[in-house]
């Protein structure tokens, strides 16, 4: 097996330590850990192993810069993103590297976690999707990622790598010479906010021919930190909502210049989950200018 560098960015998080010694402890091969601290040190601070590697730039620089930063650092053959308040199963970093082509981006399927207690509760989801970004209910224009619950799509209980649309953001898996080629400059930091990871890495992958696939018998449980324990850094709502509506614009025109297929392909190729999803579903006239133009006019 080859190594693995995990990335982690992270904010005023209070469980960095905890989930980087959870991945130590839980590694089955060669790791590296490579936190990038956005202007704060952990307490407890994170442990004294040689396979982790700390980036500290002494001010803020966000999500992306920081991802893009650590993996310029990262020395090994695959890369595992993944925030700074998860768990993870034993021996995740060679059991997700037994399903993960050259041209694949491979997601754990995801649980929740009790951080008092550090276990993973509730089923896994295995199964997201992007809304319809013109739905007439949406707050604003947006391809948002959403889960289709528990238990959806039992009848592929059995398939244990699956093809999923899209996935929660929180942890992803690929070779680092396929990140590199979906992303030559890194991740895009001027158009994109703190959100939207898989939307920048997986359409890119499904469109220029890839694929991305959930691994069901690899999981990883990930704190939704609420009112709890808070998002630890201000989310500020016009360059988000500006981000979002933008990426929207992007993918549904089909702007990407390294792409083999369209949206339409990719749409046809997840249609009866998109036309039957549980929220903001697809129309069967989705390519319809009418819903763009509703949206436009009411300024959503």
């Amino acid at each position: 097996m080859a190594r693995v560098s995990v990335v982690i960015p992270a904010r005023n998080e209070p469980f960095a330590t905890r989930t980087v010694v959870d991945l130590l402890e839980k590694a089955a091969g060669d790791i590296e850990v490579i936190v990038a601290l956005d202007d704060f040190w952990p307490n407890p601070p994170l442990p004294d192993d040689k396979r982790v590697k700390v980036l500290h730039r002494g001010r803020v620089h966000g999500l992306r810069p920081n991802i893009n930063a650590m993996v310029e650092m990262a020395t090994g053959e695959y890369l595992m993103k993944i925030d700074a308040h998860c768990a993870v199963c034993q021996g995740y970093d060679e059991l997700l590297q037994q399903h993960c082509d050259a041209d694949w981006i491979v997601v754990p399927a995801k649980h929740s976690l009790e951080p008092t207690t550090w276990v993973m509760f509730k089923p896994p989801w295995h199964y997201f999707y992007l809304t319809f970004p013109y739905h007439h209910e949406l707050e604003f224009i947006g391809l948002h990622d959403k889960n289709f619950g528990h238990g959806f799509n039992a009848t592929r209980a059995d398939t244990r790598v699956d093809d999923i649309l899209s996935y929660q953001g929180s942890c992803w898996f690929l070779r680092k010479a396929y990140f590199k080629r979906l992303l030559p400059e890194g991740m895009d930091h001027e158009h994109y906010y703190y959100a939207q990871e898989p939307q920048e890495l997986g359409l890119k992958a499904w469109l220029s021919g890839g694929r991305v696939v959930v691994n069901k018998d690899v999981t990883y449980a990930h704190l939704h930190k609420g009112r709890t324990y808070g998002r630890g850094f201000p989310r500020y709502k016009r360059p988000w909502i500006d981000a979002i509506r933008w990426s929207a614009n992007y993918w549904m025109t089909n702007q990407w210049p390294g792409r083999i297929h369209d949206m339409a392909w990719l749409v046809e190729k997840f249609w009866d989950e998109l036309h039957h999803a549980p929220s903001f579903a697809w129309p069967d006239d989705w390519q319809d200018p009418k819903y763009k133009a509703f949206c436009d006019a009411r300024g959503c």
